[in-house]
C-alpha cells in the first residue's frame, strides 16, 4: 500500500477491510509512538535501508519484509497481544520473525526529529499508519585559529585565509571547506553520520595540520569544528660563529680572545634580501648577545646580555624566529681582536608544511687579532759590557708556541720586520739575521710579529752568560701594530753547595730499609730576595755517575722557596725504597731554578759532603766441629757465623748482633726458654772486610730442625745493615735426624727366633741431611736388660754402612748377622750412629723405643692331668692332659699360636694313637710380653698304662704371610712336662649279707642300711659336681 506516490503504508488490523483508493485526513503520529518508530525501520523507512535490512532481513525478499511489516505495525497497534488478530493467517515463521524484529526495534535509537509518520483513524475501515520517506540531513562548520598569536598575529606573513578542509566519509571526499580571511568556513547538506575532516592545503605562513577531526552530523543540526594551525617558524640554535681571519678557525691567536664579543640581533617583520633598515622598516624585537670561549652565540638565555623577550614554538620551551627578515652585527670586539662592522642579513620564509623551517644559516664572523712587537738591549752584570750572541727563547704562555730570537754584536735583539723582515728564515733562531713569526697563518712582514698574548723571554746558557744568572721575564703585547720596549737586561752571579745527611742517623751511613729519609742541606748565594726558586735534587750512584733507579724511576726530590735574603740555606728531602741500594754509595746533586730556568748545579760525584753510604752484610755459617753448614744436635753446639760486610766508614766501631732463626717456624730457636743469640763488637780498618760471631749452645732440641743465623749491623745502637734471608743458603745450619726400624728378616717383624743365625735388618730414616756429601751410619746391638752392648763370643755386635743422598731426607738399611742361639728370653735394642768425616752429626740410642728392639721369645711348659691336675693320668679311653705354657719376652699386640706334641719318654719318638700323633694347638694375642695358656689334649688312653709321656711345644707367630716359629721347649728329661699313664683301679667285691633286710625291732641293722644310703647318696652327689666341672672344663 502506497500514498503520495512511493511512500509506503501498512494496515493496523488484518480483520477489517482495506480503505479504498482517495484522499483521507490524518494525524501525525508523535514523536514517542511506537508505531512512527517502528515505521522509520520497516520497509519504506530510511532506517530498513541503512540498519535492519542487513540486521534483521538477511535470506528474506523485501516483499516478506513489507509482510512482516504489516504483521509488526499491526501487533505494536494491538498492544502486543499474541491472542488478537494480529498474525490472523499468517504462517509461524512469519510470526516467529514478526517477534524478532520488534525486540531489535526496540532496542534500536529514536528516528530523527524531522521524521514524519501518520495514522489514519477507522470508520468503516482498518486502521492505516504510513510515513514520508526522507534522508536526514546536517551541515559542519570550521573555525580556524592561530596555535602561537604571539608568532603570527600582526604579521602580514602569515593569513588565515584560503585554508582547505576535505570532508571524508572513510577514504571517500564528500566535500571541501574553504577558510575566509577570519578562518571560517561552512560545508553544503550532508546525510545524517559520521565524518573525518583533514586538512589539504594550509593557508600562508602556517604549518599544514596533519591530524584528523571525527564529527557526527545529525539530522537538521549544524555541527561545529574548532581547529588552531600551528604559525611555521625557524628554531635558532645557534646564532653565529666567531673566527680567526687569519686562522679561518674558531680558535684565538696568543692570548686573545673570541669571548665577550657582543652582537646585536634584529628581527623585521619584512622579508626583504638587504638591512630592512635601509628601506626605513623598524625591527619588531631587537637582542644582544655574548659569544663563549668557543666564539659561539646561541640563541638561549645563557648569551643574552639584554633585549626584547624571545618568540617560542609551541612546546613554549625552543625558542624560534618567525617568518621575515633577521639581521647580525657586531657591536663591540673581543679582546685581542679588531671589531668586524659587516651587518649579516637572513630572510626567514616557510614552506607550508611543518612548524619548524630552516632558513637560517649561523653567521661565520671573521676577527683580525691585535700583532706587535718587542726589543731589548742585553748586557753582563758589573762593567755593563753588551753580549752578542746570545739566544733568548719567546714563549707564548697561551698555545706553548715558542721561537728563538738572538742579540746582534751590540747585543740588541727586536722582533719587529723593520729590524728584520719576518720573511728571512723565519724562525731558524740561529742568528740575529733570522726573522720571527708566530701563529699558523702566512708570514705577513706588515703585520707584527706576536699576535695578542702574554709571553715568557727566557734567556739560554751560552758562553757568553756563563756562570750568570739567567733572565726570565714577561712581557706582553695588548695593542696593534706597537713596538714594546724592553730596555736593558742584566745578569747576576749564582752558587749553591750541599750536605746531605741521613735523618735516623744523622750521617753520611744509611740503612738500606724500604723507607729511607735524606735531608739535603743546600746553602745557596747570589739569589734576589723575595723571589721564588726550586731545588731539584737526583740521587746518583757514585760508582756508575748515572742516577739512582728506583722501580725504574730516578730518585728525585723538589723544594720551592722563597729566598729570605741574597744567602742562606734550604733543605730538600728524599724519600724512597732503598732495599735496593745495599753496599752501594750515593751522591746528591741538586740544581737550582727559577721558573722553568736553571741558575746554579752543585754535582761532585767526589764531594764527600754530598755522599751518602749505604753499607750491606752477607753471612756464611758453619759448625765449628764439622766445618760444614750442618751440625749435631748435641748437648755443646758452636757455630762460626762469618760476616762479610761492605761499604761501611773506617775507624768507626760498629756491632753485629746474630739471632738463631727456626727456618719452619720464622721465629728465633729459643735456648733454656731464651733466643739463641751472639754478638761482636769491632773496628774495620777498611770499608770492606769480615768478622766473626760465634754461638755456643745446647743443640739437643734441635734434631731434624734447619737454623738460619740472621745479623744485624749497628752504628751508635742504630741498625745501619741486615742480613735476614731464611732462604739463603749461606746462613742455613741443618741439624740431621734419624730414627730406625729394627725387624727379623725371617719374621719380618720385631720378633726373632734364638737361632745359630740370626739376620737383623734395622732401616735407618734420616731427615736435614745435605744431598750429596758422604755419610756413615754405625750400628751396634744393646741389651736392653743390662744397658750394655751385646756380646756374643766375646764380642759386640756392629753393622756399618757408608750412603751419599740424593736428598735431604731418605732411608738407608744396616745389616746385623750373628749368632742368637743363647738369647732366647732377651730384648736387643739397634742403637745407631751417622757421622760426616768421622764426626758424629745425629744419633738414635733410645733402649726403649720399641721401633729399635727385637724380641727373643722363650716359653716353659707345665703338664698335668686334666681331671685332677697331678700328673699322673689314668688309663681310659678318653684322656685329658692339659700343658700350661709359660711365655715370655713376646711383641705384644701380635697374635701367637702354641703347637704341642705328645712324646715317647721311652722310645724318645712321637706317641701315636691309630698311627696318628697326638697333638694339639692354642691361638693366641699377647696382651702382656709375660703370661701363660692353655694347651689341651684328649685321646685315648687305652693301653698306654705305664708309659710316659713328654710334651714337646713350640711357639709361632701368626702374620698374613704364615706361621713362623720363634721358640720351641723340648726337653725330654723335663719332669715339668712329663705325665705317668698309670693303670685303672677296679674295685673290691661286696661280702654277701646273712639277711637281705633288717629285723623288726633291730635298729642296728637300720642304722647299717641309713649309712650305706647316705654313702651312696654321697658318691652320686660327688659324681655329679665333678660331672659339673668336666662340663665346664669343656665348654
Amino acid at each position: 500500500m502506497t500514498f503520495d506516490g512511493e511512500n509506503t503504508a501498512y494496515c493496523l488490523e488484518p480483520l477489517k477491510k482495506t480503505p479504498e483508493a482517495g484522499e483521507y485526513e490524518y494525524n501525525l503520529l508523535p514523536q514517542d509512538s511506537p508505531i512512527r518508530k517502528a515505521l522509520y525501520y520497516l520497509n519504506g523507512g530510511y532506517g530498513y535501508e541503512t540498519i535492519t535490512r542487513d540486521q534483521c532481513f538477511h535470506g528474506w525478499s523485501d516483499t516478506d519484509a513489507y509482510v512482516i511489516g504489516h504483521l509488526t505495525v499491526a501487533y505494536i497497534y494491538d498492544n502486543y497481544n499474541d491472542a488478537g488478530g494480529a498474525f490472523y493467517g499468517a504462517p509461524q515463521n512469519f510470526i516467529d520473525k514478526t517477534k524478532e524484529v520488534v525486540g531489535v526495534i526496540n532496542s534500536l535509537p529514536e528516528p530523527p526529529k524531522s521524521f514524519r509518520a501518520f495514522i489514519l483513524p477507522a470508520a468503516d475501515h482498518q486502521t492505516v499508519a504510513g510515513s514520508w520517506y526522507e534522508k536526514p540531513y546536517g551541515w559542519i562548520e570550521l573555525y580556524k585559529s592561530s596555535a602561537n598569536g604571539s608568532i603570527s598575529d600582526g604579521n602580514g606573513n602569515y593569513s588565515l585565509k584560503g585554508a582547505k578542509y576535505g570532508i571524508y566519509q572513510g577514504e571517500t571526499q564528500v566535500a571541501v571547506l574553504t577558510t575566509d580571511e577570519n578562518g571560517y568556513a561552512k560545508s553544503g547538506e550532508l546525510e545524517e553520520g559520521s565524518y573525518t575532516v583533514r586538512e589539504i592545503e594550509a593557508s600562508p605562513g602556517f604549518a599544514i595540520d596533519a591530524n584528523g577531526y571525527d564529527v557526527s552530523v545529525e539530522s537538521d543540526v549544524t555541527a561545529t569544528l574548532k581547529v588552531q594551525e600551528v604559525p611555521q617558524n625557524n628554531p635558532i640554535d645557534i646564532v653565529l660563529q666567531k673566527i680567526d681571519s687569519e686562522t679561518q678557525k674558531n680558535e684565538p691567536q696568543g692570548a686573545a680572545s673570541l669571548e665577550h664579543a657582543e652582537f646585536t640581533v634584529k628581527y623585521f617583520k619584512e622579508q626583504m634580501d638587504s638591512n630592512p633598515e635601509e628601506a626605513g622598516k623598524t625591527a619588531e624585537r631587537t637582542w644582544v648577545f655574548q659569544t663563549d670561549q668557543e666564539g659561539k652565540i646561541k640563541f638561549t638565555k645563557e648569551y643574552l646580555l639584554s633585549g626584547d623577550e624571545f618568540y617560542y614554538q609551541m612546546d613554549g620551551a625552543t625558542p624560534c624566529l618567525p617568518l621575515g627578515t633577521v639581521t647580525v652585527q657586531e657591536t663591540k670586539a673581543p679582546e685581542g681582536y679588531l671589531i668586524n662592522p659587516e651587518i649579516f642579513v637572513q630572510k626567514i620564509t616557510g614552506d607550508g608544511k611543518a612548524e619548524t623551517v630552516f632558513c637560517y644559516q649561523a653567521a661565520s664572523v671573521p676577527e683580525q687579532v691585535y700583532r706587535g712587537d718587542l726589543e731589548f738591549v742585553k748586557v753582563g752584570d758589573g762593567e755593563l759590557n753588551r753580549l752578542a750572541n746570545v739566544p733568548f727563547t719567546i714563549i707564548s704562555k697561551t698555545t706553548g708556541e715558542s721561537h728563538t730570537l738572538v742579540t746582534d754584536k751590540n747585543g740588541y735583539a727586536s722582533t719587529s720586520s723593520e729590524w728584520v723582515k719576518h720573511s728571512q728564515n723565519t724562525n731558524q733562531g740561529e742568528s740575529s739575521a733570522d726573522g720571527i713569526w708566530f701563529g699558523n697563518e702566512p708570514v705577513d712582514d706588515s703585520r707584527g710579529a706576536l699576535p695578542y698574548d702574554t709571553y715568557l723571554l727566557e734567556e739560554q746558557r751560552c758562553e757568553a752568560n756563563e756562570g750568570m744568572n739567567l733572565l726570565k721575564i714577561e712581557v706582553t703585547i695588548y695593542k696593534d701594530s706597537i713596538t714594546v720596549p724592553l730596555g736593558t737586561l742584566t745578569d747576576d752571579q749564582i752558587e749553591i753547595g750541599t750536605t746531605a745527611l741521613d735523618q735516623e742517623t744523622e750521617s753520611h751511613i744509611s740503612k738500606p730499609d724500604e723507607k729511607v729519609t735524606l735531608v739535603d742541606t743546600v746553602e745557596y748565594e747570589g739569589l734576589k730576595k723575595g723571589q721564588e726558586y726550586q731545588l731539584i735534587g737526583t740521587l746518583m750512584d757514585q760508582k756508575t755517575g748515572e742516577p739512582i733507579l728506583i722501580d725504574g724511576k730516578p730518585v728525585t726530590a723538589e723544594k720551592t722557596f722563597k729566598a729570605k735574603k741574597s744567602s742562606g740555606t734550604v733543605t730538600v728531602t728524599f724519600t724512597f725504597d732503598g732495599v735496593s741500594l745495599k753496599g752501594k754509595t750515593v751522591v746528591v746533586f741538586e740544581e737550582l731554578y727559577q721558573e722553568d730556568l736553571k741558575l746554579a748545579v752543585h754535582a761532585d760525584l767526589s764531594d764527600e759532603d754530598q755522599t751518602i753510604h749505604f753499607p750491606e752484610i752477607g753471612t756464611t755459617a758453619k759448625d765449628e766441629a764439622t766445618g760444614e753448614n750442618f751440625a749435631h744436635a748435641g748437648e755443646k753446639v758452636t757455630l762460626i757465623d762469618t760476616v762479610a760486610y761492605q761499604n761501611l766508614l773506617p775507624g768507626q766501631e760498629y756491632q753485629v748482633v746474630g739471632t738463631l732463626m727456626d727456618k719452619e717456624t720464622e721465629k728465633p730457636v729459643e735456648v733454656d726458654g731464651k733466643p739463641a743469640t751472639s754478638e761482636a763488637v769491632f773496628t774495620p780498618e777498611n770499608a770492606d772486610g769480615t768478622v766473626d760471631v760465634t754461638f755456643t749452645f745446647d743443640g739437643n732440641v734441635l734434631k731434624g730442625k734447619t737454623v738460619v743465623v740472621f745479623e744485624s749491623l749497628l752504628w751508635k745502637e742504630k741498625e745501619i745493615a741486615v742480613h735476614a734471608d731464611l732462604s739463603d743458603e749461606g746462613q742455613t745450619i741443618y741439624f740431621p735426624e734419624i730414627g730406625t726400624t729394627a725387624k727379623d728378616t725371617e719374621t719380618n717383624s720385631h720378633v726373632s727366633k734364638a737361632d745359630e743365625e740370626v739376620t737383623i735388618v734395622d732401616t735407618v730414616s734420616y731427615q736435614n741431611l745435605v744431598p750429596g756429601k758422604e755419610y756413615k751410619v754405625s750400628g751396634v746391638l744393646m741389651d736392653k736388660e743390662t744397658g750394655e752392648e751385646l756380646l756374643v763370643d766375646g764380642k759386640n755386635v756392629t753393622a756399618e754402612t757408608v750412603f751419599t743422598p740424593e736428598k735431604a731426607e731418605g732411608t738407608v738399611e744396616l745389616t746385623f748377622v750373628f749368632d742368637g742361639s743363647a738369647l732366647e728370653g732377651k730384648t736387643i735394642v739397634a742403637f745407631e750412629t751417622l757421622t760426616y768425616q768421622e764426626k758424629e752429626v745425629a744419633t738414635h740410642t733410645d733402649i726403649e723405643d720399641q721401633e729399635q728392639s727385637i724380641y727373643f721369645p722363650q716359653i716353659h711348659t707345665t703338664a698335668k692331668d686334666g681331671t685332677d691336675g697331678d700328673q699322673e693320668v689314668t688309663e681310659s679311653e678318653k684322656v685329658t692332659l692339659v700343658d700350661t705354657v709359660a711365655y715370655e719376652n713376646l711383641e705384644t699386640g701380635k697374635q701367637y699360636k702354641v703347637a704341642g706334641m705328645l712324646m715317647d719318654k721311652t722310645t724318645g719318638k712321637e706317641l701315636l694313637i691309630q698311627d696318628k700323633q697326638v697333638t694339639a694347638e692354642t691361638v693366641f694375642e699377647a696382651k702382656e710380653a709375660k703370661g701363660t695358656v692353655d694347651v689341651t689334649f684328649i685321646f685315648d688312653g687305652t693301653g698306654l698304662a705305664g708309659k710316659e709321656l713328654v710334651v714337646f711345644e713350640k711357639l709361632y707367630l701368626v702374620s698374613e704371610e704364615g706361621e713362623i716359629e720363634v721358640t720351641a721347649h723340648e726337653d725330654l728329661e723335663d719332669q715339668g712336662q712329663t705325665v705317668k699313664v698309670v693303670e685303672k683301679e677296679l674295685p673290691p667285691k661286696p661280702e654277701t649279707p646273712k639277711s637281705d633286710a633288717p629285723k623288726t625291732g633291730d635298729r642296728s641293722q637300720a642304722m647299717l642300711w641309713l649309712i650305706v644310703a647316705g654313702i651312696s647318696a654321697a658318691s652320686v652327689a660327688g659324681f655329679s659336681i665333678w660331672k659339673r666341672r668336666e662340663n665346664r672344663k669343656k665348654k
